[in-house]
């Protein structure tokens, strides 16, 4: 411990952080509290985030942890209807279009529900099983997995995403489709609190894309899918970020007091096998590198 009563590695990430290495970090994460909205590149995005994970290490309070849970949740309700220049309303109105934005992260997402569905297909879950969605937003993909032939269960954190998922399963109705399809709002660490009684242990799948980041407790998440799962039946992890977007998600964790993370794919693993699955399996980027998205399944035993 040096004079400043800092441990070693305290020491050196406060002396990094002051470093001209991170010059321009410090300038923008300034620019940043006076303009939540700044526009940065990705390699910005970097920077700055690597700038605050070394400042608040230097000070003991990375990784952050968070005492008041519904806080949290209340603070992610509210991050979620913040869309840059945009009112409630209107982006409620967005946020119920996903996937269908003519624009590059709408053509990924149409190209991610492929994934997915191939996925599905890779582990033997077909139409007409029951699959449970954690995370599921608007519910764009259960919507579609529902029409495919599935019966889905969406499950989501906040009523403002249950109010446009409820929507889909009017709409449905139509075609015929509703009773394949229902929503739930619920936190994912306690899911099966949520549930039906009758419901619990009878999923043939549990997924999760892009939303177990966000998790208050993802190791909490894990045991619930476990419990909520029937015997055989599959945890599918899709395109979640790995160490690397921690980086570039941390300076808007610190503007907007929300919790979100990128994975450490072994710890991950360690605690699916932890949680009563067997070895998991990996679908795509085997070599990861701690960069490229995880997609993992894994059969409960």
């Amino acid at each position: 411990m040096n004079r400043n009563g800092k441990q070693p590695l305290q020491h050196l990430a406060w002396s990094l952080s002051k470093s001209c290495f991170f010059r321009e970090g410090r300038r923008l994460w300034k620019e940043n509290q006076s303009n939540s909205q700044l526009s940065l590149s990705k390699f910005q995005k970097v920077i700055v985030g690597a700038y605050l994970i070394l400042q608040d290490f230097s000070e003991g309070i990375f990784p952050p942890t968070f005492e008041d849970q519904q806080k949290v949740y209340d603070r992610e309700i509210s991050y979620s209807l913040q869309w840059p220049g945009l009112s409630v309303e209107d982006s409620f109105e967005v946020a119920q279009m996903k996937p269908f934005w003519f624009s590059s992260p709408g053509f990924q997402y149409l190209s991610d529900f492929v994934a997915v569905s191939s996925c599905l297909k890779k582990i033997n879950v077909t139409p007409s099983m029951k699959l449970l969605e954690l995370g599921c937003g608007t519910g764009w993909m259960s919507e579609f997995l529902a029409i495919m032939g599935f019966e889905v269960v969406g499950s989501t954190l906040s009523p403002h995403d249950i109010r446009a998922a409820n929507m889909r399963v009017e709409s449905l109705k139509v075609k015929g489709f509703d009773k394949k399809l229902s929503f739930i709002q619920t936190p994912m660490e306690s899911i099966e609190k949520s549930l039906e009684n009758d419901s619990i242990g009878t999923f043939d799948c549990i997924y999760v894309y892009e939303a177990l980041h966000h998790a208050y407790n993802w190791q909490q998440t894990i045991e619930s899918c476990s419990t909520c799962l029937k015997s055989g039946g599959w945890l599918l992890i899709c395109n979640e970020p790995n160490l690397i977007h921690t980086m570039v998600s941390y300076r808007v964790s610190v503007l907007s007091e929300t919790h979100e993370i990128g994975f450490n794919r072994s710890q991950l693993i360690a605690h699916i096998e932890k949680s009563g699955f067997r070895k998991p399996k990996i679908l795509k980027n085997r070599i990861g590198f701690g960069i490229f998205p995880l997609w993992i399944a894994a059969q409960k035993r």
